[in-house]
């Protein structure tokens, strides 16, 4: 019987940082859906393959 891993969704704060790009890319490439909260989702260096929520803090 062949053992097949199914993909796992996944979320990774700061995916679009230093770090967190490099645990994203990993997460990606054996196929699980990457979601990430960002200051700043404009800026996404995957390409729209990662689901980009902003990260607001209110004042408060």
């Amino acid at each position: 019987m062949m053992n097949v891993r199914r993909s796992r969704r996944v979320v990774v704060t700061g995916a679009f940082g230093f770090s967190g790009r490099f645990i994203a890319r990993r997460l990606l490439a054996r196929g699980d859906e990457v979601i990430t909260l960002t200051n700043h989702p404009e800026r996404d260096p995957f390409g729209g393959r990662v689901r980009a929520f902003p990260l607001l803090f209110e004042d408060g």
